[in-house]
């Protein structure tokens, strides 16, 4: 009897520690993505603050009314510099990323990433752009807490 009592804490206990752990990992590894969303973030941004049509069509970012095809044509007025820039640091992040899930198991496709296209790695697009607003705007809070 007292084996079976035991042998029921030792289960209960591997059980709760792996889950413990297992919640820990997801917390360890959200908190990564975030800071490497916060570092690309902040590197398009620098980027497009640098250019000088920037600040004419920042309302536009804003607004949030606005589609994909206004921030498309808000790319078009930009600078060919700063576009180069711009394809710059989403192809590194791109790479990153792709590096970084590449190992899936049983040849699972890895989650795509909610804050930049992987469909052209090369290429900073308005989709871009795009998912780059909303995945700053969810995170304002976050964002907030740390600047």
């Amino acid at each position: 009897m007292k084996i079976v009592i035991l042998s029921s804490c030792v289960i209960l206990f591997v059980r709760t520690f792996a889950r413990q752990s297992n919640e820990e990992k997801l917390r360890e590894k959200e908190e990564m993505e975030n800071s490497h969303f916060i570092e690309y973030a902040a590197d398009v941004m620098s980027t497009l603050k640098k250019d000088h049509n920037f600040y004419e069509i920042e309302d536009m970012m804003r607004n949030p009314k606005s589609t994909v095809r206004t921030l498309l044509n808000m790319l078009v007025t930009m600078s060919n510099d700063t576009l180069t820039k711009l394809n710059r640091i989403k192809s590194k992040e791109a790479r990153r990323y792709l590096k970084e899930c590449s190992p899936q198991k049983n040849g699972a496709k890895p989650a795509m990433p909610d804050y930049m296209s992987i469909g052209e790695p090369e290429k900073f697009n308005a989709i871009d752009l795009h998912l780059l607003i909303t995945k700053m705007k969810k995170l304002r809070p976050l964002l907030d807490k740390i600047v």
